[in-house]
């Protein structure tokens, strides 16, 4: 027969055992390893359609993804936060600040922001463009390409980022408005008029 006391020892060890585990730095860092892998490549597309730089728009998701490191409560647990919107957030945050200094920087040195090319983006450069190896070969295809990238470009930047957002990215109405400081109503209503003027812009009828 137990005693007492073994009885009361027997009682307290449920509570011991049901401590939480503690979060390895090991497991923390695959963690965010595998965060990265996921979400990198979507980033970058994102930050490119705002930036003209591609090296630019890298350096913008790497200080996305280091704030993100900044704040492990976001992303230690999965299903802790939105993650996913929360990095569209902070590449949008970071493309915006740099287009603001591109602005001051154009405004100060007109001459030099206008000759300024990125040889990675050669050829969409007219000084460095690479001439094309056949120049009759997939001509229509190469005009329809061209035709719907310049409609895209003169949609009105906020429409065209949340089409490219939904589209493109495969964010959720609520993703795109935490990345847009919108609401995900608003969000509705821009794709709705991106969609107008995008079969507007290609001479289609709207749908």
């Amino acid at each position: 027969t137990m005693s007492r006391e073994s009885l009361r020892r027997a009682d307290e060890v449920p509570t011991a055992v049901a401590s939480t585990p503690r979060v390895t730095p090991l497991a923390e860092e695959s963690r965010f390893e595998a965060l990265h892998r996921e979400h990198h490549a979507a980033l970058w597309r994102f930050a490119r359609a705002q930036l003209r730089s591609a090296a630019v728009a890298e350096e913008a998701v790497q200080e996305a993804f280091l704030a993100l490191w900044r704040q492990p409560e976001l992303w230690r647990v999965p299903g802790a936060a939105n993650v996913r919107a929360w990095l569209y957030t902070a590449v949008r945050h970071h493309a915006l600040n740099v287009r603001r200094h591109e602005r001051v920087v154009r405004r100060l040195e007109p001459d030099a922001a206008r000759g300024r090319c990125d040889v990675a983006d050669a050829a969409a450069c007219p000084a460095l463009g690479v001439p094309p190896v056949d120049p009759h070969a997939a001509v229509e295809g190469a005009e329809l390409a061209a035709s719907i990238d310049r409609a895209i470009a003169a949609i009105p930047e906020r429409r065209r980022l949340v089409m490219l957002l939904r589209w493109q990215h495969g964010l959720s109405p609520t993703e795109i408005a935490t990345a847009l400081r919108t609401t995900p109503g608003s969000v509705r209503v821009l794709l709705t008029r991106a969609r107008h003027d995008l079969a507007r812009l290609l001479g289609l009828p709207p749908g």
